[in-house]
Order: C-alpha cells, then sequence, then structure tokens
C-alpha cells in the first residue's frame, strides 16, 4: 500500500514500493523473481501490483506474480479450512466476518466465501463489508431471522488495522460494534488479522510455491 509506505517513511522507516524492490533486485543480478502479493482479494490494488510487475517482466528471465488468498475457485475452501478452528455451529452464536469491500467486481469473493460458510454447515456464520456489499445493514436482516443471543466479530482482513479498530469495536455509534449492542446481542470481538493465524500463512506460502512450480 503507496499510503502505508508513505506513513512509515514519514515515521523513520523506510518500505520499497514494488518497482523500487524490483529495480533493487535488477541491481543485485537476480535473474528469477516470484511477487506475491497479500491481497484478499483481486481488486485495485491487486491490479495496481500487477501492473507495478509488468514493466520488469522482460527484464528479469523469470518474473512471475501469485494471486491473492481469494482468487480461484479452490481458494475458497482453503480459507475456510485455514479458519474453521474460530467457528462452531450454533443457534444461540453468531460468527460475523468484516471484510474491507471494495466497488471493483473483485468484491463478488466475500459473498461468494459467505456461500462457501453456508454450504459447509456454517450457517450462523456470515461475511459484511466496510465498503462494499453485503452492508452490516444486510447481514442484520438476516441476524434478525434467528434467535442469536451474542456475535462474534472477526476480521476478515491481513492486519486488524484502523478498519477493525474504528469501524469493528470503536466506542463511536457507527461502529459495528456499538451497532449491534444497540440490537440487543452480546457482542464479543476478535481482534486478529488474517495475517496472524499460521494456517492463512501457510495458504499465501502455498501460492508462491504455485508459482515456482508452474
Amino acid at each position: 500500500s503507496h499510503t502505508i509506505i508513505q506513513k512509515m517513511r514519514e515515521n523513520g522507516t523506510f518500505i520499497y514500493t514494488v518497482s523500487e524492490a524490483l529495480t533493487k533486485l535488477q541491481k543485485y543480478g537476480y535473474q528469477k523473481v516470484y511477487c506475491q502479493p497479500t491481497h484478499i482479494t483481486g481488486g485495485e490494488e491487486y491490479n495496481k501490483f500487477c501492473a507495478s510487475v509488468k514493466p520488469f517482466q522482460a527484464v528479469f528471465s523469470v518474473c512471475k506474480i501469485g494471486t491473492p488468498l481469494l482468487y480461484q475457485t479452490a481458494d475458497f475452501p482453503a480459507l475456510l479450512s485455514a479458519l474453521e478452528d474460530t467457528m462452531q455451529v450454533s443457534t444461540e452464536t453468531a460468527y460475523l466476518w468484516m471484510g474491507h469491500g471494495t466497488s471493483h467486481t473483485a468484491n463478488m469473493a466475500y459473498l461468494a466465501f459467505d456461500y462457501w460458510l453456508k454450504q459447509s454447515g456454517y450457517k450462523n456464520a456470515f461475511v459484511a463489508t466496510v465498503e462494499g456489499y453485503p452492508t452490516l445493514e444486510t447481514i442484520l436482516e438476516q441476524l434478525k431471522k434467528e434467535y442469536y443471543q451474542r456475535i462474534i466479530l472477526l476480521p476478515l482482513m491481513l492486519v486488524a488495522g484502523d478498519h477493525v479498530q474504528n469501524d469493528m469495536v470503536g466506542e463511536n455509534e457507527s461502529s459495528w460494534k456499538q451497532i449491534l449492542k444497540q440490537e440487543g446481542y452480546e457482542v464479543i470481538a476478535y481482534l486478529r488479522g488474517l495475517g496472524e493465524y499460521p494456517t492463512v500463512q501457510q495458504l499465501y506460502v502455498q501460492h508462491v510455491h504455485q508459482i515456482i512450480s508452474e
């Protein structure tokens, strides 16, 4: 993220952009380069990532780009399996995953993951987004059809950053936590980004192995 890179540089920590890192690798004489993004979906940021790598594909003998966490059909059951220990089938407790969301067509990945949850028996697990669809309001309509007493909030984001700290569990009345509490639910929040799960880390490693073996 160029925004994060800029903020870190302002705070005294130098982080390479994709282009700068690839230029450095070229200078060092590397010939085979594998670029694995840590994006969740293949939206605008992933497209920017690919655009930054593309000019260098004529420079290295091998220069391949991996795919985001949720990109191919097999990625959805793989992520569900990686997160299965965080959920239990229940009629009293619902699990609500917060995704970032986007106006890009890649937003469909959140709907697809919600579908996989339901098809795998987790009727009490839902996915909503901050900046896309479905919204919290959409999911609230579904929650009210059942008799859940408590909602467990979990980030469907790589890190538990600004959206999680403010939009999910902030003290402001518009945060998901406060809205759900106002609806009468007991709310529990797990502030653990996907990047903290060893099982999810392994999925990214598998994506790297995939482009190396192709």
